[in-house]
């Protein structure tokens, strides 16, 4: 059961994808893939946890970012 005011990480990788420049984001997802940037500097530079972090990948993988 969600209480009032809660979101998801789903939700709230939708708010980051509005205000992050997608192509950052690209690029962010990339490096960490192939190990240039290490995932603890991936959720700092995207203000992001792992789960969010994370769904924001798949938005980006599904094609739903940019």
């Amino acid at each position: 059961m969600d209480l009032p005011g809660s979101c998801d990480s789903e939700n709230i990788a939708e708010a980051i994808t509005d205000r992050m420049d997608h192509r950052f984001l690209r690029m962010l997802v990339r490096s960490v893939e192939t190990g240039e940037t290490l995932y603890t500097d991936a959720f700092r530079l995207s203000n992001t946890d792992r789960f969010t972090f994370n769904e924001l990948v798949v938005q980006l993988k599904s094609g739903g970012i940019g």
